[in-house]
């Protein structure tokens, strides 16, 4: 069996675990979710599909992932570099809390919070200060993946296939000499349709046409 290269799709079960105090921080198991208290009922369950090579995974998760075939498993230790990078001194800012009251925010220390469309989490609240943390959550943080690598998809109209499945979207499909014709139904809500698109184009590169129901 190959080994998966930049492109492929590849279907996926993992855990992963922060290696200073050993607490689970994402699976994709609900049972391992739930008893790990991150159970969320807003995020899919089972195993994922994700483009390979193309940056929709971390470094280091990809790296461990070019080693496997299909049906391997592994345990992978990933260091911060390859994670989520180093903390930023210069992403923890001051804001007052007169700013964030004028939102409608009472912030409190471990908040996460939504400034301007990024992410911040609340270090402290004093003295009508608020520390904010733009860093990611994950910065800074040593990492190990518990990693299933199940399938690995190469064939472009299986990767088209798999790609619609997985947007709920059934894709009119034609194999021409020289590339692939592929036709996105126009009922597909629009972001939806612009998602799975960016991911045919990623995937199947100039292999592809891809135009949207007329």
């Amino acid at each position: 069996m190959a080994k998966p290269k930049a492109g492929d799709l590849v279907r996926i079960t993992f855990t992963g675990v922060l290696d200073s105090d050993q607490s689970v921080f994402e699976s994709t198991d609900e049972g391992v979710a739930r008893s790990s208290g991150i159970y969320s009922p807003q995020l899919p369950y089972g195993p994922r599909l994700v483009l390979f090579g193309r940056g929709f995974m971390i470094p280091g998760l990809e790296e461990g992932l070019s080693q496997l075939e299909a049906g391997q498993s592994a345990r992978i230790g990933i260091p911060f570099e390859k994670a989520f990078g180093p903390k930023i001194p210069d992403l923890v800012r001051v804001m007052s809390e007169k700013q964030l009251a004028r939102g409608g925010v009472t912030p409190r220390a471990g908040q996460l919070l939504n400034i301007e469309g990024v992410q911040a989490r609340v270090k402290s609240v004093s003295s009508g200060r608020v520390v904010l943390d733009f860093n990611h959550p994950l910065a800074q943080q040593n990492l190990t993946y518990h990693l299933n690598l199940l399938e690995v998809i190469s064939d472009p109209m299986t990767k088209a296939k798999a790609l619609g499945d997985e947007y709920q979207a059934v894709l009119q499909l034609e194999k021409k000499s020289g590339h692939i014709s592929v036709v996105v139904p126009k009922a597909l809500e629009a972001g939806r349709a612009r998602g799975l698109i960016a991911q045919l184009k990623a995937s199947l590169g100039e292999e592809a046409q891809i135009q949207v129901e007329s």
